[in-house]
């Protein structure tokens, strides 16, 4: 059993905090608490556990014994009046405050379907929160694009040169299409044909922003079982892979794992991406730092 030290715990606060956005990080710090440890009611053999925080009634503290934040009551000093196994990272902890949700909603509430024409020529990212990045385009416009429900986001670098908003796109094939699984046998017999029939797989990979080897660069230490499911993703990639894995002499089927997902949108700034529920534009008072 773990029990963190109180830099320990500090630290795992930091770290939530450090990717929250700043509206919620001013929240915190009204709620947070110097860690200290307190007892707690119902708590095997005695425990004690680090109290970080005060949410209206209740206490917010590190359960080590089961390795999550929790909420809980608090009766007394220094007692938290219930022992609770409902872990969540620190960073989840700080997702299910009202500021959070106030700051995803605005983009839910309002959705927008156009990209500033502002931002069409290209710009550079300024500041990468939570729920919403700080652009500025090439002309100087400086432009908030907030996002709601995001599934993914990837930064590449700040600057991009042309911003674009898509329902369909191939970064979001991993969300949008059916899951498969490849399963294969045989593929002891042809390793040497069957490696390299990957890495040329790999190598011939179109440059796109998810590339190949999300899905299949563990594949290929797999072929060395000669068996077995070795790879799971969009059905269009299983189906793919088990294509390449037979013209190499191996036995490949491509079995359906998963529905469809949820649907999203793209908002795709050169390399960037965000995949989220909805998108939403605001112009901003320009920050000193802007270029």
């Amino acid at each position: 059993m773990f029990r963190p030290t109180r830099a320990e715990i500090a630290a795992m606060v930091a770290e939530g905090l450090a990717g929250a956005d700043d509206v919620v990080q001013r929240a915190w710090a009204r709620l947070a608490m110097p860690p200290a440890e307190w007892e707690c009611e119902g708590a095997p053999d005695g425990e004690r556990f680090w109290v970080v925080g005060r949410i209206a009634a209740e206490i917010v503290w590190y359960n080590h014994i089961e390795e999550g934040f929790n909420r809980s009551p608090c009766r007394s000093e220094r007692v938290i009046g219930e022992y609770r196994c409902n872990q969540s990272t620190f960073a989840e902890l700080l997702a299910r405050l009202p500021e959070a949700h106030e700051a995803e909603r605005f983009a839910q509430d309002a959705p927008d379907d156009v990209v500033p024409a502002c931002l069409r020529e290209g710009g550079h990212i300024e500041r990468r929160q939570t729920t919403y990045w700080d652009l500025v385009s090439r002309d100087g416009s400086p432009v908030r694009v907030h996002f709601a429900g995001v599934a993914e986001r990837r930064f590449h670098g700040p600057t991009f040169d042309a911003v674009s908003l898509f329902d369909e796109h191939e970064v979001l094939a991993h969300h949008h299409e059916p899951s498969a699984r490849v399963y294969a046998s045989g593929m002891r017999e042809v390793q040497e044909a069957a490696r390299e029939a990957l890495a040329a797989y790999l190598e011939g990979d179109p440059g796109l922003l998810r590339r190949r080897d999300e899905y299949v660069a563990g594949t290929r230490a797999q072929v060395d079982d000669g068996f077995g499911c070795i790879l799971q993703g969009p059905e269009s990639v299983a189906r793919e892979v088990a294509e390449v894995l037979q013209k190499a002499g191996a036995a490949a089927s491509v079995i359906a794992h998963a529905p469809p997902g949820a649907r999203y949108r793209a908002l795709v700034l050169g390399r960037s991406f965000i995949v989220a529920s909805a998108f939403r534009f605001s112009a901003r008072a320009a920050s000193r730092t802007s270029r």
